[in-house]
């Protein structure tokens, strides 16, 4: 029974630690806290060493890693942007695959549509 109560208070304390955003300068400042949000290549982001709301340029973060592991920020590049062109591009890509596919399935399409095959 006591082996049990050990093994609970174990597994509480660990699933209970308070994981914290982390913020890392390029020149080696690193804080702990809560990102707020990106907005016009500025980061908001509140330590908890500062009362206050920081807010910080993009260009100047080497890694803005939140608490479940993702990294936001690399070496002052927003990687949100990086995969929404990447995204893009290959959504532009596709588009233009399957147009010329169009192209050149629907003679064959109208064709059978206006003269049925018949058995």
């Amino acid at each position: 029974m006591i082996n049990r109560i050990i093994f609970f208070l174990c597994i509480g304390f660990v699933l209970g630690q308070d994981k914290k955003d982390k913020i890392v300068h390029k020149n080696g400042d690193q804080y702990e806290g809560i990102w707020e949000k990106i907005e016009d290549d500025m980061v908001f982001f509140q330590s908890k060493d500062i009362p206050r709301n920081q807010t910080y340029f993009i260009s100047d973060i080497k890694k803005l890693e939140l608490s479940n592991g993702v990294i936001v920020i690399w070496n002052g590049i927003y990687l949100d942007d990086l995969y929404k062109k990447r995204l893009q591009k290959q959504l532009d890509t596709l588009v233009v695959r399957c147009s010329i596919a169009c192209l050149f399935i629907m003679p064959f399409i109208l064709d059978l549509i206006i003269n049925p095959i018949r058995l």
